[in-house]
């Protein structure tokens, strides 16, 4: 068709045709080209010289190259290139002056939008799930302007008053990092019908009257930021009541408490093994969190100078890797903070994994069993599952909470959802710290070592369960929120948006644009940690100063009332462990939890040895049947050892995965995969080397084995 030189109109809509695109581009009197839902390819910048071209239609096809090489069609008014493979600058186009309808919907296009302002007959610009980035320009002066689609890009900043023309009708932000509030435009007009969807953004108050969709989960405003402040201010309020009677009536058993913390033998040699051996166990858990929490400190810096992702947004956020921006400020310090992380971790598991000791340990007697008591054992297992997996919905609903709107398809109301936002970090402190040992003495019968009971349970419990819920209700991840809002569900049309334009139809936005939206590349990370930040930080502040003095006041109260009081081994064990272990694995991307973590492991420890002294309380150990047996301290410092070595493990796979995803270190990636790698490798050298103190033969003629210590 190329010959056509007196060809005015081309129309070949949804047919098979195929072929290049280019070699169109002679026909000087040419006015509509018209290729939607074709085969056609070739380089779009072969259509740069048709002076007389009005209307370009390549929605859906396979055609490619610069949109800048359509920059010198200075007559056209119609440009579609939706769903194809063009990319470039679009600032490109700042020459096309004459443009009423934009479309460049779901392309590989990128640049800033400072060219929209230079188009004054811009009716429509369709620029969702692009690469576009910078900030969104002053468009006021688009009179004409009624629909703009900007979701799912990379724009940031904020909207300031008068930024936006008062006839818009359609605008659509979310899926990007835009922040502080939105501009107040009943002043400008009366009859304003705009939806705009709002997830993925910080505005730090809630959206004003002409936002159609204004639902509390669909934005951050500042009465959510003041309710999580007073939340961690009242948790401060209520530790503090707790604490100060029960250190009050600790009395003169407090100095010797603390004394002890430093002590390398705590207990007199009349007190019990079990005292001795979790005394020392706490004692090395603080050793193995002091150079991380150091660590910790410079990262928290760091991510704050580094923040700029959100302009504005919670002060939480700011000093974890959510809030970083591309490309990082000081990206060599960065890099240098999360190598000397991850080697650090490294050495720290195992030098705890070495100075445990690697004995065989006590066995249970082999007895033989019949086929119906293994069907018992893997009932009680699954049993054992199910539990852990019911103490996990409150936790599961909270996370929900944060991402699901009003109208959502479970008719929680509002009032629900505000009492779990109160209740979340609480009920997830209880049901780590009582919930999961009651299930572990309840499920005895299920073959499973306590120790390992309480450290799987209470990992499942506080962070995977959390972190797969997240995943799956954050906007940048899975968008569950989307799947049970109301609007989103099928056969709503609530998003439909159409235009016309020379008589013609043209759809500006649908219910798939809202609602079926594939995750955002780089955002998934950010949402994550951005949704878990405020829960995780109000948990381990209440584990750290309220739950031990909790437990304390409880085996006060018994000890007055003349009762037994007793610790469970594995249940002491499984806190000081499981704290460790959320700040070696999440402190990289959550640098605020590593000295709450500590606070943790501190307090945890003081107050067991207050309950010692001060309630005569018995350390017991618990066997695979559920009764009182002598301790087996080898092999529970061999499963705390492989628990750590595989948390380690782990970490070196989702923290630079994570930062990867993100994509704020360009490039540089690599050398943080590098790292963990050498890091990997270098606990596996430190555990398989063998000590010269271990190959030598004692008086007894027996391999002499390292003690813990």
């Amino acid at each position: 068709l190329g010959n056509l030189t007196s060809l005015e109109f081309l129309t070949l809509t949804d047919t098979r045709v195929a072929g290049d695109v280019g070699g169109l581009g002679n026909l000087p009197s040419l006015w509509s080209l018209v290729f939607r839902d074709t085969g056609v390819s070739g380089d779009v910048g072969g259509l740069g010289n048709l002076p007389s071209l009005y209307w370009l239609d390549l929605h859906s096809t396979e055609v490619a190259g610069d949109v800048g090489g359509l920059g010198n069609l200075t007559s056209l008014a119609c440009l579609f290139l939706s769903s194809t493979e063009v990319s470039g600058d679009v600032g490109g186009l700042g020459n096309l002056t004459s443009l009423e309808v934009l479309a460049l919907a779901a392309t590989f296009v990128r640049g800033r939008l400072e060219m929209l302002p230079v188009m004054p007959n811009l009716g429509a610009a369709i620029l969702h799930r692009t690469k576009i980035s910078g900030t969104l320009p002053n468009i006021s002066s688009l009179q004409l302007l009624e629909h703009l689609t900007l979701h799912d890009n990379n724009l940031g900043g904020s909207i300031a008053e008068g930024y936006l023309p008062s006839r818009i009708n359609t605008l659509t932000l979310h899926g990007n990092h835009l922040s502080c509030g939105l501009p107040n435009l009943t002043s400008q007009a009366t009859n304003i019908s705009t939806q705009l969807i709002l997830p993925g953004n910080w505005f730090d108050w809630k959206p004003p009257d002409w936002v159609q969709y204004r639902e509390s989960a669909l934005c951050v405003d500042q009465a959510e930021q003041r309710l999580d402040l007073w939340v961690l201010s009242s948790t401060s309020i209520s530790a503090a009541v707790l604490a100060f009677p029960v250190l009050i009536a600790a009395g003169r058993y407090l100095p010797v408490a603390i004394a002890s913390l430093g002590q390398k033998l705590p207990f007199s040699a009349s007190e019990q093994q079990e005292q001795q051996h979790l005394a020392l166990l706490s004692s090395l858990l603080l050793k193995c969190l002091l150079l991380p929490s150091c660590w910790a400190v410079a990262l928290a810096a760091t991510y704050f100078f580094c923040s700029g992702y959100f302009q504005c947004g919670p002060a939480v956020a700011k000093v974890t890797v959510s809030a970083m921006v591309f490309p990082v400020p000081m990206e060599g310090m960065l890099l240098a903070l999360i190598s000397v992380w991850l080697v650090s971790v490294g050495f720290t598991t195992a030098y705890f994994a070495r100075v445990c000791s690697r004995s065989p340990g006590r066995r249970e007697p082999q007895v033989s069993r019949c086929a119906g008591e293994w069907c018992s054992r893997i009932i009680w297992k699954v049993m054992w599952l199910v539990g852990l997996l019911t103490m996990s919905i409150p936790t599961v609903i909270f996370v929900a909470s944060d991402w699901l709107p009003d109208r959502n398809y479970f008719n929680l109301e509002s009032d629900t959802v505000d009492v779990v936002q109160w209740t979340g970090s609480q009920t997830l402190a209880l049901i780590a710290n009582f919930g999961v040992p009651w299930l572990t003495r309840v499920c005895w019968r299920s073959g499973i070592s306590p120790t390992v009971s309480q450290l799987l349970g209470r990992t499942l419990v506080v962070w995977v369960v959390p972190l797969c819920a997240s995943v799956s209700m954050a906007d940048g991840c899975y968008r569950g929120w989307a799947r049970w809002w109301n609007p989103c569900l099928p056969g709503t049309g609530a998003f439909d948006a159409d235009t016309m334009f020379a008589a013609k139809r043209i759809r500006v936005l649908s219910r798939e644009d809202v609602c079926g939206s594939p995750p955002g590349w780089g955002r998934c990370t950010r949402d994550v940690i951005g949704n878990l930040s405020v829960l995780y930080t109000r948990k381990m502040f209440l584990s750290a100063f309220q739950i031990p003095f909790l437990r304390l006041a409880r085996q006060l109260y018994w000890h007055k009332r003349g009762w037994h009081v007793e610790h469970s081994f594995e249940e002491a064990v499984g806190s000081l462990v499981t704290a460790v272990d959320f700040a070696l694995v999440l402190g990289l991307a959550f640098p605020a939890l590593v000295p709450l973590c500590a606070a943790t492991v501190l307090t945890t420890t003081l107050c067991q040895r207050l309950s010692v002294h001060m309630c005569s309380a018995e350390i017991v150990c618990r066997s695979v049947h559920g009764v009182y047996s002598e301790c087996d301290f080898d092999t529970v410092q061999r499963e705390v050892s492989l628990y750590f070595v595989f948390s380690h493990v782990l970490q070196c796979i989702i923290i630079p995965s994570a930062f990867f995803e993100m994509g704020v270190l360009g490039s540089n990636i690599w050398q943080v995969f590098m790292v963990a790698s050498v890091s990997l490798g270098v606990m596996l050298l430190l555990l398989l080397r063998p000590r010269a103190s271990e190959m030598q033969p004692s008086r007894g003629g027996e391999i002499e084995l390292l003690e813990f210590r």
